[in-house]
């Protein structure tokens, strides 16, 4: 082939991908003109407004054809009738105690039957003068402004294009409303050249001053919490996705291009997670808690993840064929608004899982749940086989697919992925089984850490004064795990009538959940409670008396940072052979009194290894397969679990 028929041949194919292209656009806005029904005029009175700029008309274009699929509310007179009685009521409330005020907001909705309201597609009633005006003020913010140079144009499209930054959001003038917003200390950065148009660095300030505004509070009680930013904003409490929409909204309106990402579900522990991330300079996602942890902070690095979508305008159109196609959808993948942007986060890998050829259709990659497998990723089977790209490594994972009903069954056995992309099966084998000693039923995060360690360097002491005068140290402290503890006392220790714990050498404010003092007869000694009166200032009723309540996720939080303490006066001396003891905690370590059972995974469902009540600290099972996955469930009370496998040292190992 010569070099003209070479450059031919390529200007062929280049005609026909961009003819195609321009095609399925045109089908989309002409889909959307349909949907428009009377509004249809609106629309097009857009197209011709930009008839003669050509990048404009393509963001126009992307804002039509994506339109269907986001809704607001119909009757906006009597939404908004809602909304300003819930500003009247914030002034009047100002300062009343949280429930008051979530209280006055329900009685509100009730009144306005706001759980009722119809809703409309945007498609059917957005007004050209509203759209032109947003696009133009975009291309302003983009083009003109400092923050947002560096976008591409399709990223523009998704980060400050849209006219809206969350479903049911009223479609009103909420760029310029925010778009001062703490402009003179954004201003500042311009001096430095650096600076001056970094949006990370924007990202930062602004995030700064918000957290001196707002103090986020997290508390999901609003039956329909509204969606006008302003209102929002002046509730002094709120969910994680109001957070991250408010923050979304109010960068934007400044021209910051920050985004709402989601990860469905925490690859180790429960729940998922909703925050921001900031576009910076080098292209790469910054995520932050808005109005709290900033981008400059780093932001669950210890979190192990399987999927990040990106909560997007455009629809996501394989998740399109997913809802054409199946007649049962996970809620995680109810929204076609989402892209996949793990790769953009974390090291990922693409496994092909070999499957039963009978299982084609669409199959979902699961990681384990708030008690239960939990879709995170999909992908249609072909050939006896699911490849599935980008997902995180050293996860735990299984396969399962639902029926039209919404049972699921899972199609393997679960699976890790390693570091190097390869996939390491967890086979239970009921022929070979071991001992093992468990401690707690999840794992220990990050705030449970936080507040354990504080026993750590603690005394237990022994007197007979009152005032513990001549103490004699029992035990010390060298252990701030999120565990039960057990000491056994030797027998040259004495019968003595009080008996405390006190923290001396920490600022721990005496930070302990649940003490319990056993007699020779392994009996459990009562007396009068003794100790430091008082509480910290910001912890109401955490008071000594605590410690000796039956209740572990009660604690002592003194009001002294050292030298405080808590105890027993047993009324006449007494010999005390054990003493057990809880860091203040979440209340998932092994309870004395509960009454547990433990289940290892095989074959598609959980098999239990028997039921015990706990008399100590921790469990012992004799009966354990080798390399099963293991899941321990608290009969008594409580709902935290997390499935583990057992190390070679004995240890639990969380996924």
């Amino acid at each position: 082939m010569t070099f003209a028929m070479r450059c031919n041949f390529i200007f062929a194919v280049f005609s026909i991908f961009l003819l195609a292209s321009c095609h399925g656009a045109n089908r989309k806005i002409e889909e959307a003109f349909n949907l428009a029904g009377d509004n249809r005029a609106e629309l097009e009175r857009v197209i011709e407004y930009y008839a003669d700029d050509p990048l404009k008309l393509s963001a126009a274009e992307f804002l039509i054809s994506n339109m269907p699929g986001h809704y607001s509310y119909l009757d906006t007179a009597t939404v908004n009738r809602y909304y300003d009685e819930i500003d009247w009521a914030l002034d009047s409330l100002s300062g009343s105690p949280r429930k008051v005020i979530a209280d006055r907001i329900n009685i509100l909705a009730e009144k306005y039957n706001m759980a009722n309201q119809p809703i409309v597609e945007d498609v059917k009633i957005i007004k050209a003068e509203y759209l032109i005006r947003n696009i133009d003020e975009a291309f302003d913010q983009w083009q003109c402004g400092n923050w947002a140079r560096h976008l591409t144009f399709d990223e523009f499209c998704e980060y400050l294009l849209p006219y809206k930054v969350e479903e049911m959001q009223p479609l009103d003038d909420w760029r310029n409303r925010y778009g001062n917003f703490h402009a003179d200390s954004l201003y500042e950065l311009d001096y430095c050249d650096m600076f001056r148009r970094s949006s990370y660095s924007a990202a930062v300030r602004l995030n700064r001053n918000l957290s001196e505004v707002i103090k986020p509070f997290s508390w999901n009680v609003l039956n329909c919490p509204p969606k006008r930013i302003e209102t929002l904003f002046s509730i002094p409490f709120g969910r994680c996705d109001d957070y991250a929409w408010m923050t979304a909204a109010i960068f934007r309106s400044v021209g910051i291009p920050v985004t709402v990402d989601v990860v469905p579900h925490w690859a180790y522990r429960s729940l998922g997670h909703r925050g921001n991330a900031v576009i910076a300079p080098t292209g790469k996602p910054m995520m932050f808690s808005g109005m709290s942890s900033g981008p400059e902070h780093s932001h669950h690095v210890d979190e192990r993840i399987a999927k990040m979508f990106r909560v997007s305008y455009a629809r996501n159109e394989e998740i399109e064929k997913l809802h054409e196609e199946e007649s049962y959808i996970p809620d995680v993948f109810k929204s076609v608004f989402l892209r996949d942007v793990t790769d953009q986060y974390i090291a990922v890998a693409d496994v092909e899982i070999p499957l039963d050829k009978r299982h084609g259709g669409y199959v979902y990659l699961c990681v384990y749940g708030d008690n239960d497998w939990t879709p995170v990723d999909f992908v249609k089977a072909k050939g006896g086989e699911a490849s599935f790209h980008d997902i995180g490594k050293d996860v735990m994972y299984i396969i399962a697919r639902y029926d039209r009903n919404g049972a699921m069954e899972t199609l393997t056995e679960p699976f890790v992925i390693g570091p190097e992309g390869n996939i390491n099966y967890i086979m239970s084998d009921t022929s070979d089984c071991q001992s093992v000693t468990l401690y707690r039923k999840y794992p220990v995060i990050e705030y449970v850490h936080k507040y354990a360690k504080l026993i750590n360097e603690g005394e237990f002491e022994a007197s007979d004064d009152p005032d513990f005068k001549n103490a004699v140290s029992v035990h010390k402290i060298t252990d701030g795990a999120a565990v039960g503890h057990k000491i056994t006392l030797p027998d040259s220790i004495k019968p003595y009538r009080y008996w405390r714990y006190i923290q001396r050498h920490r600022n721990a404010h005496c930070n302990m959940g649940e003490i319990f003092f056993f007699g020779e007869e392994g009996n459990r000694l009562k007396g009068a409670v003794i100790g430091t009166k008082g509480h910290r200032t910001i912890y109401e009723g955490q008071t000594c008396d605590k410690l000796f309540d039956n209740d572990l996720l009660t604690s002592f939080n003194s009001p002294n940072p050292n030298g405080d303490w808590g105890g027993m006066d047993f009324g006449k001396p007494v010999k005390v052979s054990k003493i057990i003891f809880y860091g203040r905690g979440d209340g998932n370590t092994v309870e004395i009194g509960d009454r547990y059972e433990l289940f290892f995974w095989q074959s598609g469902c959980w098999h239990s290894l028997g039921r015990q009540e706990a008399n100590d600290v921790s469990l012992t099972y004799d009966n354990v397969p080798k390399n099963a996955l293991l899941l321990l469930r608290d009969l008594t009370k409580g709902k935290d679990e997390r499935i583990f496998t057992i190390e070679e040292t004995g240890r639990q190992q969380w996924w």
